[in-house]
């Protein structure tokens, strides 16, 4: 049995070392509070901060830029996820 189980450490272990993470780009330090992230239909990414003032950003791509900013008027705070339904609602 124990060598059953450090077999099966062994292996969780690689599987989780195995994966290596490339840095695309930096981006700007106003999304850093950013915590849903979803991809529109036009390709863009959009970002909810909802830290001090909600806002939803879309985000360009090819040139990791912020593309447009919407502020969103109401009182919801926290907000962890972000999703977009087929008819484009966010």
């Amino acid at each position: 049995m124990r060598k059953f189980v450090l077999l099966l450490l062994s292996i969780i272990s690689t599987t989780l070392n195995s994966q290596n993470l490339v840095t695309l780009t930096k981006l700007p330090e106003i999304l850093a509070g950013c915590s849903g992230i979803e991809f529109s239909d036009q390709g863009d990414l959009m970002m909810i901060n909802d830290h001090g003032n909600p806002f939803l950003y879309f985000i360009d791509t090819s040139s990791y830029r912020i593309k447009k900013t919407i502020y969103l008027n109401n009182q919801i705070k926290d907000w962890e996820d972000i999703t977009l339904s087929d008819n484009e609602d966010i």
